[in-house]
């Protein structure tokens, strides 16, 4: 049962050290080498055991996946590795620390594909979660901080700026309370209230505007507002004394000099400019999709062969160590057998020996009987 367990211990000692060198590996940009390292947890993981402690590794493996498509920019791969983490979270050992990180880096992600209304949800999960722990664990205080500064600025992205002011507001507070946090944060969150003021003064200064345009346009509609005239006797309206209806045509204010180009020139009717325009965007945007999906092809064959490479190793590896295992085995019963082997036959040279010299033995039985 010993032997079991420390067989185990090894394996995850094996998969964290695995996980430890992928993200050194990600700082400093070395993209193929953290892909091989997190393969290879992922498979060490997934061939352990069902129990807490797996769950735990699957889901720090899964994060770190995570953080590698997020620093390669795939937004989409990014979160399902996240999501995955957080499920695995739930059920393992895995503290509300990591979990509440895990809705951080789902937050930023929402963020980046700009659904600022998601990225708020999360980010306020995360709040919830830390704020319970904060009273018995105050080192919690620069994941709050950073809470109260995403929560802000989603709430600026979703043009709620009272709310924003609010949440920068709570963070300067927890930061002039806190001494773990150093005064250049401080200053960072008193900037942005600041800078929030001012776009609340800046936007009520706008709708002010645009309230005078609309009032003056409703003026101006009363002033020049078309009444027809109509007779007493018969109630019908009577129109110009020409009688022709002709289709009234608007008159365009042109520049001189360019009159004639004008009706040289072929103007298309405003849909027809906006389909022509639509198309052409369009098929820039098909264009850039494909370019887009050849790279993510590219990265994905890429990430398969390193997965299969690691795939082949990690069976190598464990062949050639099972093959020692059983070899140390072999040779340790062998050496065993050969000890008792050698105790045998110096046994039985002892009694040969004995057998030769008879005065020997008498003496060895008087000595016992005394």
């Amino acid at each position: 049962m010993t032997m079991k367990r420390r067989h185990e211990d090894f394996i995850e000692d094996g998969i964290e050290e695995l996980n430890h060198h992928a993200m050194t590996c990600l700082t400093s940009e070395n993209y193929n080498h953290a892909m091989s390292y997190l393969n290879q947890a992922l498979f060490k993981a997934r061939l352990m055991a069902e129990s807490t402690k797996k769950s735990s590794l699957l889901a720090l493996t899964f994060n770190n996946l995570g953080c590698f498509y997020k620093r390669l920019g795939q937004v989409d791969h990014a979160l399902d590795y996240f999501f995955q983490s957080l499920v695995l979270e739930n059920k393992g050992l895995n503290n509300l620390e990591s979990i509440a990180n895990t809705y951080m880096n789902i937050s930023v992600l929402f963020s980046l594909k700009t659904e600022h209304e998601q990225s708020l949800r999360y980010s306020l999960k995360a709040l919830n979660l830390l704020k319970n722990e904060f009273k018995n664990n105050p080192q919690l205080a620069i994941l709050i901080v950073n809470c109260y500064s995403r929560i802000g600025f989603e709430y600026k992205a979703l043009k709620m700026f009272q709310q924003a002011l609010q949440s920068f507001k709570s963070g300067y507070e927890i930061c002039s309370k806190s001494r773990i946090i150093g005064l250049s944060v401080r200053k960072n969150f008193q900037k942005l209230h600041e800078e929030t003021l001012l776009e609340i003064q800046k936007d009520k200064s706008y709708e002010s505007k645009v309230q005078k345009v609309v009032e003056n346009n409703k003026k101006k509609r009363r002033v020049t507002s078309y009444s027809p005239k109509s007779t007493f006797e018969s109630h019908t309206t009577t129109l110009t004394q020409n009688t022709s209806l002709k289709p009234i045509t608007p008159k365009f204010s042109e520049k001189p000099g360019t009159s004639n180009i004008r009706r040289g020139s072929v103007v298309l009717p405003p849909m027809e400019e906006f389909y022509i325009s639509r198309k052409n965007n369009l098929e820039k945007s098909y264009e850039i999709d494909e370019v887009k999906k050849k790279k993510i092809n590219s990265l994905k064959l890429r990430a398969q062969e390193n997965f299969a490479a690691c795939y082949i190793q990690a069976c190598w590896k464990g062949y050639k160590q099972r093959k020692k295992y059983y070899e140390m085995l072999v040779g340790e019963k062998i050496k065993e057998a050969e000890n008792k082997a050698r105790q045998a036959e110096e046994a039985v040279n002892n009694l040969k020996a004995l057998a030769q010299n008879p005065k020997h033995i008498l003496r060895l039985l008087r000595k016992k009987l005394c």
